[in-house]
């Protein structure tokens, strides 16, 4: 064999070693199991870093672990808040995430920070202030002594002579007519007694003649 022969050919056995070697790395990184590296968001006791992200082998002790705090948690809530869009209370579980088994789970995701929930500080108080008293200051006054008075002046049928008498015509006066019956009556009655006294004389003039 040349030279150049046997140069190419010791490349060529180079470069199958090294992707015969390569390739035990490159399947257990993808499919082999066991050392296969998982991501965990780690709770903490801590309510403002509440998690940490970590990564272990999946066929470790440590990952079992974790997997048991997914949902046998070790960890609670200290405070009420909210993370990452999930509200939480004081004494709330605080439970692992795994890579892999819960969706959307990332660094980022994992070590988002937590927003506390501002909860009221005293008893709001219902009592209204400046209420009106009800009592008006202002009403309008009114004078007495500007209201219209109600006696006439010059009343229609006023007359200023005696009760019982009528206005005088040619200086002689005369009785009022009271419109009384009893007065009538007894008007009446004089006047016939007087009527019969006068027949009474005039039969016996004529009897004795």
């Amino acid at each position: 064999m040349t030279s150049t022969t046997t140069r190419i050919a010791g490349i060529a056995a180079a470069t199958l070693g090294l992707g015969l070697i390569a390739l035990p790395f490159a399947a257990g990184a993808t499919a082999a199991p066991g050392h296969t590296p998982v991501g965990i968001c780690h709770a903490t006791s801590s309510d403002t870093n509440p998690y940490v992200w970590i990564v272990v082998d999946q066929d470790s002790a440590t990952y079992r672990g974790h997997l048991m705090h997914t949902t046998e948690p070790n960890k609670t809530w200290r405070s009420a808040g909210s993370w990452n869009g999930v509200e939480h209370a004081a004494g709330d579980e605080k439970p692992d995430f795994i890579e892999g088994l819960d969706l959307g789970i990332s660094e980022a995701w994992c070590e988002a920070d937590v927003v506390p929930v501002d909860e009221p500080t005293g008893t709001p108080t219902d009592t209204p202030t400046d209420e009106p008293t009800g009592t008006p200051t202002d009403e309008p006054v009114i004078d007495p002594t500007d209201e219209p008075t109600a006696t006439p002046t010059d009343a229609v049928g006023t007359s200023t002579d005696a009760p019982g008498t009528i206005p005088s015509t040619g200086g002689q006066p005369q009785l009022a007519h009271t419109g009384s019956s009893t007065g009538v009556l007894l008007g009446l009655g004089g006047v016939l007694l007087a009527t019969g006294a006068v027949f009474l004389v005039a039969g016996r003039k004529s009897e004795n003649a």
